[in-house]
């Protein structure tokens, strides 16, 4: 975990050094994509039964509800065929017209030649009053999806109203009529989107695609997971999208591991961290305004403020810019110690 952490700071350094010395350009919402795209990788493996374990199945679990959680293929198909044996008479007319099911030879191109316009708003209206026959919740598909948008949202919400309200705490003591601000705030409502969009877009999709294709399948989750996922728009953030892309990788090379399609690489969280340490730290001293701020803040606690303390000025003659973020900085040296006269 701290080895991947570390790598995700040195990797944002990195991308600050190469674009402040105007080898990349930075693009506007890469960020969003990126996140996008490791989401869909995340929901995959999270609808394959095994594929996720530990605290990122339990976080899933959480977010999405267990219902879009990976089973067993015998499990699952033992629950769509109960889900249909409970159908009432009227949702199976229903049902029947707006989702016909292909049995001859092309079954698997059928329900494309039959996407149609009509058909599509046949199915959503279904889907506002029924759940499909391979849904495993419990109401209507069109409930379904409102209510985790709304649990989501209102989490958000309330997770964001309080980290405000903490940071403000001295001021709300002050100042008491501080506190509705702080719990009324447009703010607030960005990590609110952006967990219940990206729940309520997931569920939808996942609903919508067993409509359509009258099947359910694991690949439901990459398209549904990438849609989902561009719900970051609301609250953007590069060390969120790495640090989570990251641990995809690291999760797909232990899988490999196991499988054995890799190598298992000895101690390579220890060299990890410690090239990426080696980074970050040369960074410190070499050119400080391109290190992640909240690292920067936490290395100037952990030394007592020392690392600022550095007369960079002096090193702006290696053209890194090393006295960027402190300019008028001068530190206080003793003459008799020093080599050189010092203005």
């Amino acid at each position: 975990m701290l080895a991947v952490y570390m790598f995700n700071v040195a990797l944002e350094t990195l991308c600050n050094m190469a674009i402040s010395r105007g080898l990349i350009t930075p693009r506007k919402h890469i960020e969003v994509l990126l996140f996008s795209l490791t989401a869909a990788g995340y929901a995959y493996l999270f609808r394959c039964f095994g594929g996720l374990s530990g605290i990122f199945l339990k976080g899933f679990r959480f977010l999405l509800g267990p219902e879009e959680a990976g089973r067993p293929s015998d499990a699952r198909s033992l629950e769509s065929e109960a889900n249909r044996s409970l159908e009432t008479e009227a949702n199976k007319s229903l049902e029947t017209e707006a989702n016909r099911p292909a049995t001859q030879s092309g079954k698997h191109s059928a329900w494309k030649q039959n996407l149609t316009v009509s058909r599509i708003m046949r199915l959503l209206k279904a889907a506002l009053v029924q759940r499909h026959a391979l849904c495993v919740h419990k109401h209507s598909c069109a409930r379904y999806c409102l209510q985790g948008f709304a649990r989501m949202f209102g989490m958000g919400y309330a997770a964001q109203a309080a980290l405000r309200v903490v940071s403000s705490l001295q001021a709300i003591i002050r100042s008491p009529g501080r506190l509705l601000s702080c719990l009324f705030n447009k703010g607030n409502l960005k990590l609110g989107a952006f967990l219940g969009g990206f729940v309520g877009i997931f569920k939808f999709v996942s609903c919508f695609l067993r409509w359509i294709r009258d099947q359910d399948s694991e690949l439901h989750a990459i398209p549904a997971g990438f849609l989902a996922g561009l719900c970051m728009f609301f609250y953007p953030s590069w060390t969120i999208s790495l640090y989570l892309t990251l641990k995809l990788g690291e999760l797909l090379y232990m899988k490999g591991i196991d499988t054995g399609h890799v190598p298992c690489i000895t101690h390579a969280d220890s060299l990890l961290f410690a090239v990426s340490t080696a980074v970050v730290l040369h960074a410190c001293v070499m050119e400080p305004h391109n290190v992640k701020p909240s690292y920067w803040t936490f290395i100037q606690r952990l030394t007592r403020q020392r690392f600022g303390m550095m007369n960079r000025r002096t090193l702006d003659a290696y053209g890194t810019h090393a006295s960027k973020l402190m300019p008028d900085f001068k530190p206080q040296l003793d003459p008799q110690y020093c080599l050189m006269k010092h203005d």
